[in-house]
């Protein structure tokens, strides 16, 4: 095939990826202390209602996420935050086309303390799953959001403790999406950008052929 032919089915295929189409999203309700909410899927959106001692809230929510999806968790108090700390965590570790892939990342608000690290056969490398969480004590608010842009699965954790004032009750809503296309976009547009070149330097060694013969 032609590299002007394939660049146009490239196009064609990665406007067709990200075509909106209709999708039923299973909500799914979770309650308790500690709550394994294992294989998550995209779609998938639903609720959590913490369980609490009195005024003090400890949470625990586990899962696993899959390949170039990302899950985000909204946490809204019914009641004033007299104090509080969120930790989310990520991590992977699988092989694929004979390498071996793994990493993790971690965030800790307020602190903050936040880091990540990844590798690639043993080497350092870029982590290939980001963990970002905030509080917002003015809005009594707080916020997760975890991305796995690798080809594995990734193992999350969020983990809350604080206190509200006056109500008790939190519910975290979730939502269970694929990677936002500004991740993707890039290395699309990279290769796209290298078949390209090589279509290009293909046509200048032709054109040199034919002159040379000439």
């Amino acid at each position: 095939m032609k590299i002007r032919g394939f660049l146009h089915l490239a196009g064609f295929a990665f406007c067709a990826m990200f075509s909106p189409s209709p999708a039923s999203a299973v909500v799914v309700d979770y309650s308790g202390f500690d709550i394994n909410m294992g294989s998550v899927s995209v779609g998938q959106t639903g609720t959590i209602h913490a369980g609490h001692l009195g005024n003090l809230i400890v949470n625990r929510i586990t899962g696993t996420l899959p390949s170039n999806s990302m899950i985000t968790f909204s946490y809204d108090f019914a009641g004033d935050i007299d104090w509080a700390a969120l930790l989310t965590s990520a991590g992977y570790s699988y092989t694929d086309g004979g390498h071996s892939y793994a990493g993790y990342s971690i965030d800790i608000p307020p602190g903050p303390v936040s880091f990540s690290y990844g590798q690639v056969d043993g080497f350092p490398s870029t982590a290939l799953a980001v963990a970002s969480a905030q509080i917002d004590f003015s809005n009594n608010t707080a916020s997760v959001i975890i991305k796995n842009f690798s080809a594995g699965l990734a193992d999350y954790v969020n983990l809350f403790l604080g206190s509200v004032l006056r109500n008790q009750n939190l519910d975290i809503a979730y939502a269970v999406s694929a990677v936002p296309l500004p991740a993707a976009l890039p290395m699309f547009a990279i290769g796209l950008g290298a078949l390209a070149g090589l279509g290009a330097r293909r046509k200048r060694k032709a054109d040199l052929s034919a002159a040379v013969a000439a």
